[in-house]
Parts: structure tokens; C-alpha cells; sequence
């Protein structure tokens, strides 16, 4: 009898100690993956400033576009508004941009659907082409979620 009670004791030993074990591997991958999953998601603002420096230095490079707006020449489908268009749609953003004097401030012109949204802002400055008068203009991109 006594020796019946003692291999029960040893078996309930024994798997207390894997249910410790169990626990404690769950316990580790848990933590795993808690920090794999925070490490891995970068921030919504982080990613809108990364696309809005992206669409802007885009426009910067571009000749034509560049040109389109220093010499104010904004016609009612600019090709600015075309360029905008294919870049931002892409990552499913509503845009409004603004050109304006660099001593100007640059408020936005907002449609009223982005009224309770969060907007992102950034602002590029162009400056004359060689051999053009020095009239330098700032672009200022204003983006929210659709």
C-alpha cells in the first residue's frame, strides 16, 4: 500500500514538472513575440512623413514640374496635380498641396471631409533653375487618411 502512495507521489512530481516546463516555454515565446510585433510595426506618422519627403523630393527633381511651379503656371489640370495624384493615390491618401512665397505661411485649403481627420504636413522649397530670375516658392503637401 505504502509503495502504491509513493509512485503516485512520484508521478504527480513528474508532471507538475512538465506542466512548469509547458508554462514556462509559452511564457518566453510569448514574450517573443510581443517584442517581435513592436519592433516590426513603424509608426502611421513615420510612414506618412517617409511617402510625403518621397512625393516631394519626386516633384523637386522633376524639371517640368519644378518649372510648373516656380513660374506659377498652375493650369486647371496641372501636371503637379497629375504627378500628385499617381503617387499618393497609390497608398490610399486624399492630398491638398499649396504653392506659396517662402515668406508666406501656407495654409491648407481643405475640403470638408478632412475636417476630423488627422492631416500630415511637409513642405519642400524650390528654388530657380540656372538662368531663370531667383523667385524661390515653397510646396506644402497636406495628406489624410480617405
Amino acid at each position: 500500500m505504502e509503495l502504491e502512495k509513493l509512485n503516485l507521489m512520484k508521478n504527480r512530481k513528474g508532471w507538475v514538472k512538465i506542466l512548469e516546463a509547458a508554462v514556462a516555454i509559452m511564457l518566453i515565446f510569448g514574450f517573443m513575440l510581443y517584442l517581435r510585433a513592436k519592433v516590426e510595426k513603424p509608426a502611421l506618422a513615420d510612414q506618412m512623413y517617409e511617402m510625403t519627403h518621397r512625393v516631394l523630393s519626386e516633384i523637386s527633381a522633376n524639371e517640368t514640374l519644378r518649372n510648373e511651379i516656380l513660374n506659377e503656371t498652375l493650369v486647371e489640370k496641372p501636371l503637379t496635380n497629375i504627378s500628385l495624384n499617381a503617387s499618393i493615390n497609390k497608398y490610399g491618401f486624399d492630398y491638398s498641396f499649396k504653392v506659396c512665397k517662402i515668406a508666406d505661411s501656407c495654409p491648407p485649403t481643405l475640403p470638408a471631409e478632412s475636417k476630423d481627420k488627422e492631416i500630415f504636413a511637409d513642405t519642400i522649397i524650390m528654388s530657380a533653375n540656372p538662368g531663370q530670375i531667383y523667385s524661390p516658392k515653397k510646396l506644402s503637401l497636406f495628406v489624410w487618411m480617405k
